[in-house]
């Protein structure tokens, strides 16, 4: 069980927790739901509780494994673009600069919606997932076939070719973005999310002083299981012109006549079921951190979490004092959270003598906000 202590960190047995950066701030999730703390000007940290039920709790079909990593990572985006836009609604400006304040006014309205409705969350996501799709899915395939290499007939080395491509532009996008100042605060928040799960993950007091000794590199980073989900698809989407042509004596022969039409014709249906196939990845992809985060002393998966290793080089940066303190105020939240949810499941002892009735807890549907002295 939690132990709490005099001061406001919290340990328990190692549990999920992930996070994320956020403009001027951190998220920290665990199972009852995600914390968001903001660094004010004055230097203290504006913590904000969001309750929420894992799509896999409320559905244990999802919490089975590959199905699990569909879930995971559709839930993390979703959580993901609320708190981001929440921290952007929430960034103090100057009072006078009019044309900030409207556009604020209208992010948080934005917010407001995505927080409220379902369904716009819903087309924020599918939006953003459409143009992932179209940069790391749709545009490497069409440029390694206008370079003269066919799916359809050499699937392997074309699946190689533009696999590799498709890391080399996600690279090249996380290098481009890093170069902008506002992004390296984010990937300085990045690092102190790190730093802070490292210290719980290794059974310290989270804290300040426990967490800045640790690095800002982490195993289950989104960055590594980007690069993964990247890596399996190479392997999995050549299978794909290979079925079809055994299965479907149709596509064989215009694999066979080969005329500008029919490749066009070969990209409309193989495109299509790659991006099908993208849940099937992203949950082997979701296995695999799993397995490697387990054995993670083994040889194998220390080459399997190496690169994700190598590209939170360039997606975390060094943070300072103020920005670890926000991370450990969100860790500290969301453990805090837990264990009072550990102590409501906890069954009452029965006792002889009749006690007056009270009232059953709520744990409170909408954000719950704090405001708490940076430690």
């Amino acid at each position: 069980m939690t132990k709490k202590t005099d001061s406001p960190e919290f340990r328990e047995p190692v549990s999920a927790i992930g996070g994320q950066a956020l403009i001027e701030g951190v998220m920290m999730r665990g199972r009852t739901g995600y914390s968001v703390c903001l660094l004010r000007k004055n230097g203290r940290g504006l913590v904000t509780w969001f309750p929420y039920i894992a799509f896999a709790k409320k559905h244990p079909f999802f919490a089975l494994p590959f199905f699990r990593g569909i879930a995971a990572l559709f839930e993390s985006m979703v959580i993901g673009v609320r708190a981001l836009m929440y921290s952007a609604s929430m960034q103090e400006i100057d009072p006078a600069d009019e044309k900030m304040l409207a556009e604020q006014e209208k992010v948080r309205a934005k917010a407001e919606r995505l927080e409220l409705s379902g369904f716009a969350m819903g087309l924020v996501v599918a939006s953003s997932f459409l143009l992932g799709l179209g940069l790391f899915v749709a545009l490497p395939s069409v440029i390694i076939e206008l370079f003269g290499l066919n799916e359809a007939t050499e699937p392997f080395l074309f699946n190689l070719v533009s696999g590799f491509t498709r890391i080399a532009i996600f690279v090249l996008y996380v290098v481009c973005i890093s170069l902008m100042k506002d992004i390296r605060r984010v990937f300085e928040f990045h690092g102190a999310e790190h730093k802070a799960v490292n210290c719980f993950e290794a059974e310290k007091l989270v804290n300040l002083q426990n967490a800045s000794k640790f690095t800002t590199l982490h195993p289950r980073c989104g960055t590594g299981f980007m690069f993964l989900v990247l890596f399996v698809a190479i392997f999995l989407f050549a299978f794909v012109p290979l079925i079809l042509r055994e299965a479907w004596p149709w596509f064989g022969g215009i694999v066979l006549r080969g005329t500008t039409t029919d490749i066009i014709i070969q990209k409309l249906i193989i495109i299509p079921l790659h991006i099908l196939l993208l849940p099937l990845v992203s949950g082997i992809a979701y296995e695999v951190i799993r397995v490697s985060w387990r054995y993670r002393e083994t040889f194998i998966c220390r080459m399997i979490m190496t690169p994700g290793y190598l590209l939170q080089g360039i997606t975390t940066r060094e943070p300072d004092a103020a920005q670890i303190r926000m991370a450990v105020l969100a860790l500290n939240e969301v453990l805090k959270r837990q264990h009072e949810s550990i102590i409501q499941d906890v069954p009452k002892t029965p006792v002889a003598r009749k006690q007056s009735p009270v009232k059953k807890q709520i744990r409170p549907k909408t954000a719950v906000r704090t405001e708490k002295q940076s430690i």
